[in-house]
């Protein structure tokens, strides 16, 4: 995948910056960049007026980082003694605008002049949240879930910054970005309720089914699929979007965690649904390990069990377990608490001897499903040569994987227990990941223009195997954005025949590439890459009108 800059989460990009050296507030160097000559020089404007910005912070995000420049009554700002590299500009979301992001590749010494961004307000959506019959909530979460359609690989994710209804249950969610988004109003976390009993407790009765108030998706949908979606626009304000909290069938679930051996302390029991990127966390509580335990009020759906120990001067083990409820409670096997473990692969370079060197790392990463993430967890590793390698602490669970290449190599193939790990899940419980990779592969140059032939810069460029697969992986479809020169490079592309998509004013990321590639396909150029091949292709940048 070719990866972005500015695709971090905003507010932790910018509470990076101010901690190390490089430039004063007011855009002046310090010393400790002395040795690096670029520059960007810029101003930022209104996209709608294109009048200037001024006395708003810049941040740069890339390869030297640096405190925010402030912009002056011209929006003018500057970032000089910059060392070579790819690097974006961003807003800080207090100022009230957004920006695309834009991506300028320095080479060593040059200077960047005149670089315009285009800053737009925005957008906002508010609303009250009330019970049937017509009370305002106070206290509950509400977030904009963003509808990208992509598919199980991306779980829906938050717009910005998710609130809570205020004393008369109104709610405000600003700084979102355009697109279609779902609003979701979560009731408050369930109790994970202690219950003993012993081994032959699945003769005891499980409580009935209650009706209870659930989480609920504008304006009364207990779930996604019967949600009304809301389409935002740059620096829209929508109004009167209340939410009625609907009532459904709920459930318990029972379940006991056991220690390894005669392991004994506290742990953590979190009862988790993959709502949105990350999990949303519906019930959690402490208890003793060999406690069993019960946590009502579930509507059917799918969800997590996850353990972990609490003790700080000792080894954490977890426990996980996925289950689903229908239409009756349930008893979920006994949770085993464990270290987590090591997750064994090998890879291997197609017709390439074991010994040859590469001539830079893979990068191996698992991304979680449907669970937070754990502060133990360590799912990456670089491999720099063909052979054994390990993901040093992985959960017995399921995981997407996802491979970086060097220049010119792609993925043939991830294979686990006879899967494709590429297009499906892996369980890391399994037996070895073996990755196969192959060093003839295409490079691609793409040069966004518009129809006078003038370069397109921050333009959404998307490649995609023509025709793209209908469970399609990184390796299938892959976008960027181009630089200040219109340029996007694909440095690590499979031979085979592709569709180039560029889109002038919507921007694009990997969990949205994949419906807006198919909505415009049509319309792309057709390239055909031969192995070890590079090429280069100006395509028009499609905008709105089109």
């Amino acid at each position: 995948m070719t990866l972005q800059i500015g695709t971090c989460v905003t507010l932790l990009c910018l509470g990076t910056f101010g901690q190390t050296g490089g430039q004063t507030r007011s855009g002046a160097p310090s010393s400790r960049a002395q040795g690096a000559g670029g520059s960007i020089q810029g101003r930022v404007l209104k996209s709608r007026d294109k009048q200037p910005l001024a006395g708003i912070d810049v941040f740069l995000v890339g390869s030297t980082q640096r405190p925010p420049a402030r912009t002056g009554p011209d929006g003018g700002f500057l970032f000089d003694r910059l060392a070579a590299g790819r690097y974006s500009v961003m807003l800080h979301p207090r100022d009230g605008y957004r920006v695309r992001e834009p991506i300028i590749v320095l080479r060593e010494g040059q200077k960047v002049a005149d670089l315009r961004i285009l800053a737009y307000t925005g957008a906002s959506i508010s609303g009250q949240v009330r019970d049937k019959g017509g009370r305002p909530i106070v206290g509950l979460v509400v977030s904009a879930i963003r509808l990208h359609g992509a598919g199980p690989r991306f779980a829906p994710d938050r717009g910005g910054i998710p609130t809570s209804t205020n004393d008369l249950g109104e709610y405000k969610i600003q700084g979102l970005n355009p697109g279609r988004y779902a609003i979701l109003a979560e009731t408050r976390r369930l109790t994970v309720a202690p219950k003993h009993w012993g081994d032959n407790d699945e003769k005891l009765t499980l409580p009935p089914p209650a009706v209870r108030r659930v989480s609920t998706y504008f304006p009364d949908a207990a779930t996604l699929d019967l949600a009304a979606p809301i389409e935002v626009q740059e620096g829209q304000v929508l109004e009167g979007m209340d939410v009625t909290i609907a009532a459904a069938e709920t459930f318990c679930v029972r379940s006991r965690v056991l220690g390894a051996g005669s392991r004994s302390g506290q742990i953590r029991i979190q009862v988790t649904s993959d709502l949105y990127m990350g999990a949303a966390i519906l019930a959690q509580g402490e208890l003793a390990v060999g406690s069993g335990f019960e946590v009502c009020g579930l509507p059917a759906g799918t969800y997590s069990l996850l353990a972990s120990t609490l003790e700080a001067d000792r080894e954490p083990q977890y426990a996980t377990e996925s289950f689903a409820v229908t239409n009756r409670s349930l008893r979920v096997t006994d949770l085993s608490l464990r270290p987590l473990i090591p997750l064994a692969g090998l890879l291997t370079i197609e017709g390439a001897s074991a010994s040859e060197p590469l001539p830079g790392a893979v990068v191996i990463n698992l991304n979680s499903i449907s669970r937070p993430l754990i502060v133990h967890e360590k799912l990456q590793v670089q491999v720099a040569k063909p052979g054994p390698f390990v993901v040093p602490a992985v959960l017995p669970a399921e995981y997407w994987l996802n491979v970086r290449t060097p220049t010119g190599f792609y993925v043939n193939s991830a294979t686990m227990d006879g899967r494709d790990a590429m297009r499906e899940p892996l369980h890391a419980a399994g037996r070895e990941l073996h990755i196969i990779i192959r060093k003839d592969g295409s490079q691609l140059t793409v040069r966004a223009v518009d129809s006078k032939d003038a370069p397109v810069p921050g333009a959404s460029v998307l490649v995609g195997r023509d025709p793209l697969p209908f469970s399609y992986t990184f390796g299938d479809l892959v976008n960027t954005v181009a630089d200040q020169d219109g340029q996007a490079a694909f440095p690590s592309l499979a031979p085979g025949k592709y569709r180039v998509v560029v889109l002038a004013d919507t921007p694009a990321d990997p969990a949205s590439a994949g419906p807006l590639f198919l909505a415009n396909r049509i319309k792309g150029e057709t390239v055909e890459l031969a192995a070890r091949e590079s090429r280069s292709l100006s395509v028009r940048a499609l905008d709105r009108r089109d």
